[in-house]
């Protein structure tokens, strides 16, 4: 039993060895890489997006050209991303609200998340922070939101 394992798997690699009928194709990237920002220029996103253009204009060999898309919680350019060529030229620094909040408020929005994009990386975290002051007397969420359903409007 075991011989026959070995027998078909080494024809499978074989058979994965075999050169295959395909047009040659010019090697990833063949021109400039866009990255598509949807805040404005010197917001958080359009920083990371700058720390990364050198780096990666160097790996890839070709330039990474950085566009500002902002508008409609950076809905606008993530359906821009969504709609263009899936070549792998068009890229999208995203944030949780385009790709996961906008389209829940928004369900018409002109694209969608899970079907039109795929995720590569996750480049960086920007932590929130809830804060209040400490004469609101809580110190946890949990308070917080307990004090807020109790007195709401305040």
């Amino acid at each position: 039993m075991l011989k026959r394992f070995a027998r078909a798997a080494a024809l499978l690699a074989a058979i994965g060895l075999l050169p295959t009928p395909c047009g040659a194709q010019p090697a990833y990237p063949a021109r400039p890489v866009k990255l598509v920002v949807g805040f404005a220029p010197s917001g958080a996103a359009d920083f990371v997006s700058r720390v990364f253009q050198d780096p990666l204009s160097k790996a890839l060999g070709q330039p990474l050209v950085i566009e500002n898309r902002p508008g409609a919680g950076s809905s606008i350019a993530a359906e821009y991303v969504a709609k263009s060529a899936p070549d792998g030229y068009t890229l999208l620094i995203a944030s949780p609200s385009s790709i996961l909040v906008n389209p829940l408020i928004s369900p018409k929005a002109g694209f969608d998340a899970k079907r039109d994009l795929i995720p590569v990386s996750k480049v960086s975290s920007s932590p929130l922070v809830v804060a209040v002051h400490q004469s609101v007397g809580v110190s946890t969420l949990r308070e917080l939101i307990a004090a807020a359903k109790k007195s709401p409007g305040n």
